[in-house]
């Protein structure tokens, strides 16, 4: 199922996406290793299915979140956008990204708060 994320047929991802919604939890450090690629349809796709996860995914997300790698956090901020209220629970580690050292990350966190913050 992960590799069906990594290649080119979009319908394959398609399918690969759903399935690993349906895993769960155990799809879930898989993904976050794929928010590594270089490929970025492969890391959007992988922090979508993150996002449609939820809550299962909420503590690998939040360790995505100190990554050395920006892109890394990057896509761990967009998939707990994708999450909705059950990424409440992660303000205070998106709070911190605030002061990341990387400008997109600031800004993509400033903009999750906005929305996940009353």
């Amino acid at each position: 199922m992960i590799l069906g994320l990594q290649g080119g047929d979009e319908i394959l991802r398609g399918y690969s996406g759903v399935a690993l919604v349906e895993a769960g939890k155990p799809a879930v450090p898989a993904l976050i290793k794929l928010l590594e690629s270089e490929n970025k349809v492969t890391v959007s796709t992988a922090a979508a299915v993150l996002g449609k996860i939820g809550s299962p995914a909420v503590p690998d997300l939040i360790a995505a979140l100190k990554h050395d790698n920006s892109q890394v956090r990057g896509f761990a901020l967009l998939a707990f956008g994708k999450m909705g209220n059950a990424a409440k629970v992660a303000v205070p580690a998106i709070r911190k990204r605030l002061n990341d050292n990387h400008e997109g990350v600031r800004r993509y966190a400033a903009s999750l708060l906005s929305k996940l913050s009353p």
